[in-house]
């Protein structure tokens, strides 16, 4: 049951985020339709219809997580650091923190409880389903009344409806037929029917007839049926938004009020005469049930009243009309199609940024990448020095949602584990990495760590540890054990080496049944680590979150990483190449301009490409179309041609990271041409 609670609550939070998103921008947008509506009562029942279809729209896609420009008003942010820095460091150095310590206070286990996130989850599941059982009766009432009805006798009727059809310019023409109904009906989508109450066809002449089936016909020209699932989506989904309901009736009214126009206008017969039949239609009682399956002539003597003064003011389209018309719902749609969110105002926020990534790192021990230097935005390793105590940066475990956290004693040292690989909890996962620092093995790291595929230790020398050294990681205590949302952990530690001591906290994340290396941290108190561990939920955890849904919808622009692609071997061909040969200073491959990574030391990298391109420059680039690659993130095939005629060829690839708050796409490896086939 609590794998279950857990679940639901780390699942409830996504939920709440994208119904706050939509929530407030489906909100801003029905209320924008409802003044401009206000503001401008003769504006075209058909425009004003399109306007609450888009409110509709907008409402919904908000709970899609689209890339959004970001709109600069809210106030700035001071910029928060990552929570483990030697999660993104290259390789396992020794800590140089402070020998004083702490004891912490006395820890408890605690049940996983649902939080209020996940019950409101609940009710708003359960509203939903209700609703759904709603639609579903109804459909199942319009689809018994089909079934119930029987055609129409009267060849004056369909000859009248045929011709509607050919002046509405609808293809298919719907069947005719008769039912105890309380007024005219028009149901199914695709196959139409236009059902007359039997009553009427007694008490009305011919040309009311007429004007009945011209109204249903423009509800088929419309597709107001098709248009109908709309606002019945989004009142499924926000059944307690009084919006959504105020939206619903007034897009209704519009869209009949613009089949009257369109019924007026292909029959050529006067005002008042439709008028009439409208009143004498809505003068019949009429049962309480709603069919939502079905679109009909008159709802209600309060709709009635707004349509009549509606018909009353009916005017001829001019071409100035219809410009500013057509100027209103395009600008009305593209506020729809182009997403937005609200951002802060700094420099450069909301810009879209595709840089080079740190590289592969395998974290907090193992080989890693080197960063590249050059222009762009590039993103740094993060964190603070190792050491830091981070309880001065005001992140508590306190803080953490209570239902989401769990914790543990465990009282052994590194020693009483198994000298063996596993994984299976995070205590044992810390203890076979403490075994690796005391032994200097750096290969193992590419297996036990959480991102392996950025890179690794494989091919790495074995690191010399000395005794007294080693000693000290196999007589580490692991104290404690936090659990977060049950997928990431984090252990702690007391560590005593020759020269100092610490609390060494190491960050885990279940994967596949495995708890998997994310990084490590060394602090002076204990109270240190758990804040680092407090930051990394409150902070780092989001980031994960945004950067999950980043790379969901990474391929919806594709064109953003040829772009970067192209740039960055622009930058490689407009470089300096002697001057990076020739140079004297120690650090000059980091003004190289070209934003990258590479799998090795960086500035091999550059002497390669300044050596090889000074005689033998690009020429051309092509540059394939961008695909996923196996880990699901985007890649681009590149095709280089050298002035000799040789090629270069390769896949560059692109990672996702976030900073503050934002998604950066970055291009990083795949451009290590220097290295030995088979390295």
């Amino acid at each position: 049951m609590s794998d279950l609670i857990a679940a639901v609550n780390g699942f409830s939070d996504p939920w709440a985020e994208a119904m706050r998103r939509a929530f407030w921008q489906g909100t801003l947008a029905f209320g924008t339709v409802w003044l401009v509506c206000r503001a401008w009562p003769r504006l075209p029942a058909s425009a004003q219809c399109w306007l609450w279809r888009l409110a509709y729209v907008k409402l919904l896609l908000g709970m899609v997580v689209l890339p959004a420009v970001a709109l600069p008003v809210l106030p700035g942010r001071s910029p928060i650091t990552t929570a483990f820095a030697a999660a993104l460091g290259a390789s396992p150095a020794l800590p140089a923190a402070a020998t004083a310590a702490a004891t912490g206070p006395p820890l408890t286990n605690q049940a996983v409880l649902p939080t209020f996130v996940s019950i409101a989850f609940g009710l708003w599941l359960s509203g939903a389903a209700w609703y759904a059982s709603r639609v579903l009766s109804s459909w199942r009432i319009a689809r018994h009344l089909r079934l119930s009805c029987r055609p129409l006798e009267g060849a004056h009727l369909a000859h009248d409806l045929r011709r509607l059809c050919c002046r509405n310019r609808v293809c298919r023409v719907p069947a005719l037929m008769v039912g105890e109904v309380d007024r005219p009906l028009l149901l199914g989508i695709r196959h139409p029917v236009i059902i007359l109450p039997a009553a009427l066809l007694s008490c009305c002449r011919a040309s009311e007839l007429h004007l009945m089936l011209a109204h249903e016909v423009a509800h088929l020209r419309r597709r107001d049926l098709v248009w109908a699932w709309l606002p019945l989506l989004a009142e499924g989904l926000f059944y307690f938004h009084p919006l959504v309901w105020l939206g619903r009736r007034e897009c209704h009214l519009s869209q009949e009020m613009a089949c009257d126009a369109l019924a007026v206008g292909t029959t050529q017969r006067a005002h008042s005469e439709y008028s009439e039949m409208l009143v004498k239609v809505a003068a019949r009682p009429q049962a309480r049930r709603r069919e939502f399956a079905a679109v009909g002539i008159v709802e209600s003597c309060q709709t009635l009243r707004r349509r009549l003064t509606a018909m009353a003011h009916l005017a001829p389209m001019t071409g100035r009309r219809w410009m500013a018309i057509t100027a209103v719902v395009c600008f009305a749609a593209a506020a729809i199609a182009i997403p937005w969110r609200l951002g802060t105002r700094e420099a450069g926020n909301g810009q879209a940024a595709l840089a080079a990534e740190t590289g592969g790192r395998p974290g907090g021990g193992g080989g890693g990448g080197s960063v590249g230097g050059g222009g762009g935005l590039h993103l740094s390793s993060g964190g603070g020095a190792p050491g830091a105590n981070v309880a001065g940066q005001q992140f508590a475990l306190s803080d953490v949602d209570p239902k989401l956290l769990r914790h543990y004693r465990v009282g052994k040292k590194v020693s009483d584990f198994p000298d063996r690989e596993d994984l299976s909890t995070p205590e044992r996962t810390y203890a076979y990495c403490a075994r690796l620092l005391a032994s200097g093995e750096m290969a193992p790291w590419a297996r036990v760590s959480a991102h392996a595929g950025r890179g690794g230790g494989g091919g790495l020398p074995r690191a010399d540890v000395p005794p007294e050294v080693a000693r000290g990681w196999l007589n580490a205590g692991i104290l404690e054990v936090w659990l977060y949302r049950q997928r990431y952990a984090a252990v702690i530690a007391r560590v005593t080496l020759p020269s100092e001591a610490f609390y060494d906290l190491r960050a885990v994340e279940m994967q596949d049944g495995r708890w998997l290396n994310l990084g490590e941290s060394q602090h002076s108190t204990i109270e240190g680590a758990r804040a680092s561990f407090a930051r990394f939920c409150l902070v780092r955890y989001p980031e994960i979150v945004l950067r999950q849904e980043a790379i969901a919808r990474a391929m919806d622009r594709p064109e953003q990483f040829i772009s970067t692609a192209h740039k960055l071997f622009q930058d490689i061909r407009g470089a300096d190449y002697q001057y990076f040969l020739t140079s004297t200073k120690p650090d000059v491959s980091e003004e190289f301009p070209a934003d990258y990574c590479a799998e090795t030391a960086f500035d091999r990298w550059v002497n390669w490409v300044c050596t090889t391109f000074s005689t033998n420059p690009i020429t051309d680039v092509q540059l394939g179309k961008a695909f996923r690659g196996q880990d699901g993130l985007p890649v681009v095939p590149y095709t280089l041609t050298l002035k000799d005629g040789g090629t270069l060829s390769g896949e560059l690839p692109f990672h996702c990271s976030v900073e503050d708050g934002r998604i950066v796409w970055q291009a990083t490896t795949g451009l290590d041409w220097h290295l030995p086939p088979g390295k």
